[in-house]
């Protein structure tokens, strides 16, 4: 049976989570995240 999840995020400090970003970012792509979706920076 297929299903979907849907998680959302308020991001309160942006400076902070395009720090957290960068810096998770090559921990995902190493572990075979695909890199479109890592690698998309912080839009206001």
């Amino acid at each position: 049976m297929p299903f979907e999840l849907t998680v959302g995020l308020l991001v309160v400090d942006p400076e902070k989570y395009a720090q957290y970003r960068s810096e998770i970012a090559p921990l995902l792509e190493a572990a075979g995240a695909d890199s479109d979706t890592t690698s998309k920076s912080l839009e206001a």
